[in-house]
């Protein structure tokens, strides 16, 4: 078998056959979109043609939209002459991905582990995936090809198969259930729903809020239960607010909104609101939410009060108009200080600034200290085991 024709040769193919003064940039592109195949050279080339795609770096995005499609005839093609379980092989890992194993796409395809052995060598010999283990296809354009073949409903239900075959078959599986999840279709499901929750909260808590958001948008749509959606509001604005999207507060609020009578909600939603508005130097509406959700606490979580209660205190101090009320209660939360075994990190903070705005500076120094040695929160805005 030749190998593939090298990045110089596939330049010489495309100002050849498409354009003598083609930029190298769009050369480059069409070698790395073919691998080198001079099959899919000659169809992407054929594809640019078609849509009147000048060779100029320009075009480098359209090409990529089309690669799929200009490549997928003969693909599609070969897998076509193939048999019906080869057939039902290389669906199946196109919906799960490179790099799985057959046992896992013989799952999905519902086939004998054995027969999708042979398959795969089947495949492999029609160039249609590459001969090796884990399986992998012969290209990316392939699999991509072999994946928009896939009519949308039947791939929506092959994600949602797929998602609870992985579901608990490995450590570490739950964000390529997350991936399955995503590309499923809402259903009122509540398997969905909490798969894709517990997603997005160990995202947010390994410092991806990015992704984290992008599974906690996906539940709501699915929808959850109304007890559930302002837990869930709040993980999306904490998530967004953490990857620093500037429409965080939104989800926040309505948070806030709906907590009812769910204490806990109310409290995080407060408290990552608060820290939204002081950023974005509203220090009044911080302490406004603040001191609502501690009137809603009272006496039922008393290291809760004392949280919010420095986190009002920490708000109110840099605005004027909330200084002097900032101030008064730094003095309060000072005295009880001393009661305090284990003192929450934003309660020595707040103290250590109050001391500092004093010039008391040995004091300032010992509670920085105090802050710098605690123990750190959990992840930043993290919802689980808040401290």
């Amino acid at each position: 078998m030749l190998g593939p024709l090298s990045a110089g040769a596939v330049g010489e193919m495309v100002r050849g056959q498409l354009d003598a003064s083609a930029e190298e940039s769009f050369c480059a592109a069409v070698s790395d979109l073919s691998g080198g195949n001079p099959l899919f050279v000659r169809e992407l080339l054929a594809a640019a043609r078609e849509e009147g795609l000048p060779a100029r770096d320009k075009s480098v995005p359209g090409l990529q939209r089309i690669a799929p499609r200009a490549v997928g005839s003969s693909v599609l093609a070969r897998l076509g002459r193939l048999d019906a379980e080869s057939v039902a092989l290389a669906r199946a890992l196109a919906v799960l991905g490179a790099g799985a194993e057959v046992m896992f796409a013989a799952w999905l395809a519902q086939m004998d582990a054995d027969v999708a052995e042979l398959a795969a060598d089947r495949l492999a010999a029609a160039q249609i995936l590459a001969p090796i283990r884990p399986l992998e296809f012969f290209h990316p354009l392939v699999g991509a090809a072999v994946l928009e073949n896939i009519a949308p409903g039947a791939r929506r239900v092959a994600h949602r198969r797929a998602a609870e075959l992985l579901d608990g078959a490995a450590e570490g599986s739950l964000p390529r259930v997350a991936a399955h999840l995503l590309a499923y279709g809402p259903g009122g499901d509540r398997w969905v729903v909490q798969r894709l929750t517990d997603a997005a909260r160990a995202a947010l808590e390994h410092g991806a809020p990015d992704i984290a958001a992008s599974y906690a948008r996906r539940v709501l749509t699915e929808p959850p239960g109304t007890a559930e959606r302002a837990g869930l509001l709040l993980l999306l604005g904490t998530a967004e607010w953490s990857a620093g999207q500037p429409d965080a507060i939104a989800p926040l609020e309505q948070a806030l909104a709906g907590a009812g009578d769910d204490r806990r909600t109310l409290a995080l939603a407060s408290r990552e609101l608060g820290r939204a508005y002081y950023v974005t130097d509203h220090s009044d509406l911080a302490v406004e939410v603040l001191d609502r959700a501690l009137a809603a606490v009272g006496d039922t979580d008393s290291r809760l009060a004392v949280r919010l209660e420095a986190s009002a205190a920490l708000a109110g101090m840099p605005d004027e108009l909330t200084a002097p009320a900032a101030i008064r209660r730094a003095e309060g939360l000072r005295r009880r200080l001393r009661t305090l075994t284990d003192p929450p990190l934003n309660l020595l903070v707040a103290l250590a600034l109050d001391a500092a705005r004093a010039n008391r500076a040995d004091e300032a120094q010992e509670l920085a200290e105090r802050a710098l040695a605690s123990e750190p929160y959990p992840p930043p805005f993290s919802l689980i085991n808040p401290r």
